[in-house]
């Protein structure tokens, strides 16, 4: 592992360690409505997820989600990191937002994100993809309904199966 990548590893820990203090990144937009707040929590964590910029994407977490994405930044390479870098960003709407008694969650449809390869270690860029973001509700310390993002897991793809 070259020291680059480590120290960015490194950095990268730190970083969403310290960020379990400001987790309180949820706009306070009064003049949406609860779920716009939802909507805008989901788009603006896509929009740093699928743009590897994982420090910006866990302002949108929850504190048990942070392990997700300590977990996703462990697995970026030098090599990654430069492909990343000659790329445009990804691309990112929200399609709809879901209440249930599952969970509250969130379709965002992401355009242009590169897929680190993790079986056959082979990145590609995806044209379009659809994902779940599931969203916890909580109230500030104004008694305002706010979002966060809460993983159980990497966002995974809405695509179906082909069984």
């Amino acid at each position: 592992m070259s020291l680059n990548v480590f120290n960015m590893k490194i950095r990268n820990a730190l970083w969403l360690l310290g960020s379990v203090l400001m987790i309180s990144a949820c706009d306070k937009t009064a003049a949406l409505s609860p779920d716009e707040r939802a909507a805008k929590v989901a788009e603006g964590f896509a929009v740093a997820y699928f743009n590897y910029d994982f420090e910006r994407a866990a302002k949108y977490c929850d504190e048990g989600s942070l392990k997700w994405l300590k977990f996703a930044a462990s697995q970026l390479t030098q090599e990654d990191i430069d492909k990343l870098n000659g790329k445009d960003e990804a691309q990112v709407s929200v399609e709809d937002f879901v209440r249930s008694e599952e969970g509250d969650y969130a379709i965002v449809e992401v355009s242009d994100f590169l897929r680190l390869g993790a079986l056959n270690n082979k990145n590609a860029v995806v044209d379009c993809e659809r994902f779940r973001i599931p969203l916890s509700r909580f109230l500030d310390k104004d008694g305002e309904e706010q979002w966060q993002v809460r993983m159980a897991c990497l966002p995974q793809s809405e695509r179906q199966s082909r069984d």
